[in-house]
């Protein structure tokens, strides 16, 4: 029993002076580490009850940061108004990107890239149509493909965007496919040029919804099976944790329950 208690004692004696023994050293680190994760789970809980300030940053594609962005921040902050909302636009590459280099807590992107750094939290499909005014030769198609659209005007979503990479899988299919374009990264740019131009923008429902519920566009979607399944995605990073997105997720899958009633 003598030689269990000295194993165990979390102190030797060294002359007058006392210091941890090997055990005692091994259960101060036990005990560390036990606070430390017990600070970390009190600082989660106390965010999520809104009790501490914190920051949530945002990386967003132009389109989602349109319409469904901001409903979904407005829901969020509802659920948690003492948390900060830091968000920035950019291209569905660099989103994910940001999100991967810890520069952004959640990205909205679309078909981000396949890497074990990122967690796919949510995704959504949406076809990616033709956007015209309602005087355009081909607002009143049934059927509608993206070689019928190159016979017109179009503003093609610049390189790099997911959309325009979709897209490209189609044109160079498609024998003599016109060049005459316009070229810009701004989806916002290009329906106000579909509006004002009668020229056949591309891109889907998110972003547009209140152009198609005035009627000064009309959206239709495009036959080609490459341009069927567009995903938008809410990623979040696969190294570290975020106690506050499961909130923002829950919203967005309301929101896009609802953006859906305009195809």
């Amino acid at each position: 029993m003598a030689r269990r208690s000295a194993r165990l004692a979390a102190f030797d004696r060294v002359g007058r002076r006392i210091r941890l023994s090997q055990a005692g050293e091994l259960l101060l680190a036990h005990i560390r580490r036990t606070y430390s994760d017990f600070e970390g789970t009190v600082a989660e809980l106390d965010a999520l009850k809104g009790l501490r300030r914190g920051t949530v940053s945002i990386a967003s594609v132009e389109s989602v940061a349109e319409k469904l962005l901001p409903a979904v921040i407005s829901g969020f902050r509802k659920s948690y108004p003492g948390i900060h909302v830091n968000v920035s636009i950019s291209s569905s590459q660099e989103a994910a990107s940001k999100v991967e280099a810890a520069e952004a807590d959640v990205g909205f992107t679309f078909d981000p890239p396949e890497t074990s750094a990122l967690t796919i939290a949510f995704e959504h499909e949406l076809v990616i149509g033709a956007l015209m005014a309602p005087g355009h030769p081909l607002a009143g198609a049934k059927s509608l493909s993206l070689q019928d659209c190159l016979k017109y005007p179009v503003a093609l979503p610049s390189e790099g965007l997911s959309i325009r990479t979709r897209l490209d899988q189609v044109r160079r299919r498609i024998p003599g496919a016109s060049r005459t374009y316009v070229e810009a990264n701004s989806l916002r740019l290009m329906r106000a040029l579909a509006r004002e131009e009668q020229v056949i923008g591309f891109q889907t429902l998110i972003g547009c919804e209140d152009d198609l519920a005035s009627g000064v566009l009309v959206f239709k979607p495009l036959s080609d099976t490459p341009l069927q399944a567009d995903r938008l995605c809410v990623v979040t990073s696969s190294l570290r944790a975020l106690a506050l997105a499961p909130g923002m997720f829950r919203s967005c899958r309301v929101r896009l329950k609802g953006s859906t009633s305009c195809a």
